[in-house]
């Protein structure tokens, strides 16, 4: 037999038990009798706060990042910023997950070793509750659930934490659209008409570019030399362009023409700025027709009358206009308008603007009754319609509205004063059938081509644009037998107040003449040739959709405050815990290889030692206990002479373990030691 060395046994030897052919280690006598006390590991108390701490911060790190990121486009502008803005969102929410889950971890497993001193449980549900942070299955054991409801509610959290922080809370960043609003200073067109009184149509105004800007009237010289002294030019019709512009406004939607010009690229960059939407406001002075009911003003109530006659029924027309009183001669005197003799003092000058005096009548088509004294002329019922509009030079103020592609202009305007201010002395004739008109007057109030050249020349525009409206609609319609359409001798029925399937006027004539008018006047903005086309500075309100983060902070917290706040409880639960228990516990392999040093143990799990699924059904129903072993087990694991001093805590069944007493010596607790012996154990 070889010879064997003898083991020198010290205080720090192997202590062999009484059990022939078993050899148990047992807890050294320092360890387990000197100065030994309860004391908190700071540890795991400085891992509860820290993970806390670093949650909370990372919360608020995602908050104060998407408010940052909220309604601000330019992170929208660069591809590789908008990916890295969410990625930046959704790591600091994986940072507070992990962080959330460790605190809570922490605490869980404070509370299980609590659990596991207070309950007897099978080794199934001690199995869940160990691993209750990683399988869900402890929620469906009733016995973990009603045994360990704090422990189970603290898990159920933990699987909540990804949910509310890594997937719900990215989601109160969004992409949106927002209205980026600004005010700004811009050129937009405008229209003045003193711009007709410097005009010279021997010397046409050019614009930067040698274009020739057109004026709406044209003019005759009384001396084309102009060596006379006191030559002038006076007024002799509306232009080429001004008839060609009246009539393509009389045909079509003048609103809808200038909407055409003025929209598209290049008009929405000029005022607004690329891609806004805008609006502005702008104003100026031009002439526009006020049209009154000519049965409301006592003055013209023969006129009134007159032209009643003339309607039908009562007379044949359904349509008629007076708008010769007043008008400029064309030509004045002379050769094609120059004059070869003397001339008088008012040769040239606007002594009136023709009132327009207009009636129709409307078929109701209402039949008369059979005895009717009408039926005569007429089988139904007509409605007569007069009015007057005169000429006034106004003020309009145009709100531009551009969307998108378009724009929309929405007008007021205000009468000022008539541009020619003068009245006829009417007088009647005695049959009271015809009116006869005297010169008006007062005098004064001529706009002289001698006197005043730049206030003649505006006057002249205004009456160049008026007498192209009045051709347009001047003339008669009659209507000679029922059964045959109407004599018509106005071009009115090529414009939208005319109704050719129903071979009439269209009604409420009187107001969509006048809004007509000032929508024509509104047109020239789409017209730069023109002599009354300029343009101005203005303040314009800009705003534009465009594409940015949203951040919706309620959503955010709405995810994040359940999880904060119960966090937070168990923090406190978990620290209360920890200091009802006077240590902290952990359930790594060293601290479970620990607590179940039990021979009772031992002989229950004889033939289970693969670790393997599934494991046996009879051990898996066994309930055990955490607590301090009795006597017997106690001495097997620390000897006779240890076990009076130091206690054991073991997993056991609930007959062999008593309640842990905190302030009792029990194995494992750290020592005492003082200065000097701390330095003597470093140097050995």
């Amino acid at each position: 037999m070889p010879h064997q060395p003898e083991m020198n046994i010290s205080s720090h030897s192997t202590l062999l038990s009484s059990k022939p052919g078993m050899n148990r280690q047992t807890i050294p006598p320092h360890n387990s009798i000197q100065g030994v006390r309860w004391r908190v590991y700071w540890r795991t108390p400085l891992l509860l706060i820290v993970s806390f701490c670093i949650g909370l911060g990372s919360a608020l790190g995602q908050h104060f990042l998407y408010r940052a990121f909220h309604h601000n486009p330019e992170f929208l502008d660069n591809e590789t910023e908008r990916r890295l803005v969410v990625l930046y969102g959704r790591g600091m929410a994986y940072l507070s997950k992990l962080a959330f889950g460790e605190c809570i971890v922490l605490c869980y497993r404070q509370r299980i070793w609590r659990t596991f001193r207070e309950r007897a449980l099978s080794v199934k549900s001690i199995d869940l509750i160990f691993y209750g942070t990683e399988d869900p299955s402890i929620f469906m054991s009733w016995e973990a659930v009603s045994n360990a409801p704090l422990t189970t509610v603290m898990a159920f959290v933990l699987w909540l934490v990804p949910l509310a922080t890594v997937i719900l809370s990215p989601s109160a960043l969004t992409f949106g659209w927002i209205n980026e609003s600004s005010r700004s200073g811009v050129v937009v067109p405008t229209l003045n008409f003193s711009a007709e009184s410097n005009y010279d149509f021997q010397r046409p105004t050019l614009t930067p570019q040698g274009i020739r800007k057109m004026s709406l009237a044209t003019y005759n010289t009384s001396d084309v030399s102009a060596s006379s002294n006191e030559w002038f030019d006076y007024y002799n019709g509306p232009s080429r362009e001004a008839e060609y512009f009246m009539y393509k406004n009389m045909l079509y939607d003048p609103q809808k023409i200038l909407a055409n010009e003025l929209s598209g690229d290049t008009i929405m960059v000029r005022p607004c700025g690329k891609d806004y939407n805008c609006t502005l406001t702008t104003s100026f002075r031009g002439p526009g027709y006020k049209c009154e009911d000519a049965a409301r003003n006592m003055e013209d109530t023969e006129k009134f009358a007159a032209i009643s006659r003339k309607l039908v029924p009562e007379g044949p027309h359904l349509y008629y206009t007076d708008f010769t009183a007043g008008s400029y001669k064309t030509p004045q005197l002379g050769k094609n308008g120059t004059p070869v003799d003397n001339i008088s003092e008012n040769f040239g000058s606007f002594k009136a603007d023709p009132i327009l005096w207009i009636g129709y009548s409307i078929n109701t088509t209402e039949k008369f009754r059979p005895n009717s004294s009408l039926t005569a002329n007429e089988t139904h019922k007509f409605n007569r319609f007069t009015f007057r509009c005169t000429h006034y030079e106004t003020d309009y103020t145009l709100k531009w509205g551009f969307t998108g592609q378009s724009v929309k202009i929405e007008r007021s305007q205000n009468f000022i004063v008539p541009v020619i201010n003068t009245t006829f002395s009417r007088h009647n004739e005695g049959n009271g059938s015809y009116f006869n008109y005297s010169e008006p007057g007062p005098t004064e109030n001529y706009v002289s081509p001698r006197n005043d050249g730049s206030k003649y020349k505006k006057t002249a525009a205004y009456y160049a644009l008026g007498e192209a409206f009045r051709n347009r609609i001047s003339g008669y319609i009659t209507l000679l037998e029922n059964s045959l359409p109407p004599s018509v001798h106005s071009e009115l029925i090529s414009t939208p107040f005319y109704d050719n399937n129903d071979q009439s006027v269209v009604p409420d004539l009187q107001n969509r003449l006048q809004e007509r008018y000032a929508d024509i006047v509104i047109s020239l903005l789409s017209q730069p040739q023109m002599l009354a086309f300029s343009k101005e500075e203005a303040q314009v309100s800009r705003v534009r959709l465009r594409a940015t983060f949203v951040y919706d902070p309620i959503r955010f917290w709405g995810c994040y405050t359940p999880i904060l706040l119960l966090t937070l409880g168990f923090l406190l639960i978990g620290a209360w815990t920890i200091w009802e228990d006077g240590t902290t516990f952990s359930v790594g392999f060293s601290r479970i290889l620990a607590t179940t040093r039990n021979p009772t143990l031992d002989e229950i799990s004889r033939g289970a030692c693969l670790g393997n699924d599934p494991f046996p059904k009879r051990l898996m129903q066994k309930k055990l206990q955490f607590g301090a072993l009795d006597r017997g087990p106690e001495i097997e694991y620390m000897g006779e002479d240890q076990g009076q001093n130091v206690g054991h805590c073991s997993f056991g069944v609930p007959s062999e373990v008593a309640p842990i007493q905190r302030g009792a010596l029990y194995a494992g607790l750290p020592v005492e030691s003082d200065r000097k012996t701390r330095q003597k154990q470093k140097m050995d």
